[in-house]
């Protein structure tokens, strides 16, 4: 049987799904991280093995049967990584139709389905994507964490951490994020945070992860984690706006959100669709069709089948 692979590949997992000619799944794997920028590239790459043999042994397939495959990766925006992960991707994936994507282009394809549109992402890092009818793309942000990813999960959790502090110190307001952040790691004083941060024991994942107690202290009336929480909005919303103008024609196209951040906070979605409306009114705001790995096996497709996604 001839099958198609799709790779949905991120800074804390990478999925596989093995598809038929017409895209009826048949089996699926799961592995680690596959950002090489961040992992280091012998990791990466082998996570990306794991998760396609993972996904051929639940679809009780061979390697020699994959006739397309497309893989979406964080971190191959530049030619000379999109070169190094082509070459990786060429060693894993025995075919001669193979296309290479960003994670944000899967995403926003299974989004939409393959049709024009936006994508905002919000889960460890953030990112603004876009295509039009006319197939010019446009992003903002995902510059990573240390110069950008506003409105990430890391963002928010880092930002609580200094909220946290400033309340310990007393050069800032009371905020429930302290407490939740002692509960949640076991420290007897807030500072004791510091040698695990600079120790490095936590890492930017698991610093991601601790942004549930901003959004729990929040949902409990915390003012200061509030605030946060409007503050990631508004730096989305910002990112959204800055593609909606960037593509061409003016004209409106739906706006889908994903992320592990979007997904657990119906309170963010709300601040972000009421800071939207300010900054450009154009576009509505849709749950995602599909999957991102299900957006690349729309990718392998077309490609074989020697379509454009996104046409208008």
């Amino acid at each position: 049987m001839d099958v198609l692979i799709g790779i949905d590949g991120g800074g804390s997992k990478t999925r596989c799904v093995v598809s038929d000619r017409r895209g009826r799944v048949l089996g699926r794997g799961d592995s680690g991280p596959s950002n090489y920028l961040k992992e280091g590239l012998y990791p990466a790459k082998r996570s990306l093995r794991e998760a396609v043999r993972l996904a051929l042994k639940s679809a009780q397939q061979k390697q020699r049967s994959i006739v397309a495959a497309c893989a979406g990766l964080a971190g191959v925006y530049r030619r000379q990584d999109q070169d190094v992960m082509g070459r990786v991707l060429r060693e894993i994936l025995a075919t001669e139709c193979l296309v290479l994507e960003s994670d944000a282009f899967v995403a926003l394809a299974g989004a939409t389905e393959g049709r024009p549109g936006l994508i905002v992402i919000s889960g460890t890092g953030s990112i603004a994507f876009g295509v039009d009818g006319n197939g010019k793309r446009a992003r903002a942000g995902g510059w990573g964490h240390i110069l950008g990813d506003e409105g990430s999960g890391y963002d928010i959790a880092r930002r609580g951490l200094m909220a946290a502090l400033r309340d310990y110190d007393g050069r800032g307001p009371k905020t429930l994020i302290r407490t939740r952040i002692a509960e949640e790691l076991y420290l007897k004083s807030t500072d004791q945070i510091i040698p695990l941060l600079y120790g490095e024991q936590l890492g930017q994942a698991y610093l991601a992860a601790l942004y549930p107690l901003v959004l729990s202290a929040a949902e409990a009336g915390d003012r200061v984690a509030d605030q946060l929480l409007r503050s990631a909005a508004q730096e989305l919303a910002l990112a959204t706006a800055s593609v909606i103008r960037k593509l061409a024609g003016g004209a409106t196209l739906p706006i889908a959100v994903h992320g592990g951040v979007f997904q657990n906070s119906p309170r963010l979605l709300h601040y972000f669709q009421e800071a939207l409306k300010q900054e450009s009114p154009a576009g509505e705001v849709i749950e995602p069709k599909e999957t991102p790995e299900i957006g690349a096996i729309l990718a392998a497709r077309a490609a074989l089948e020697g379509r454009r996604l996104f046409a208008g």
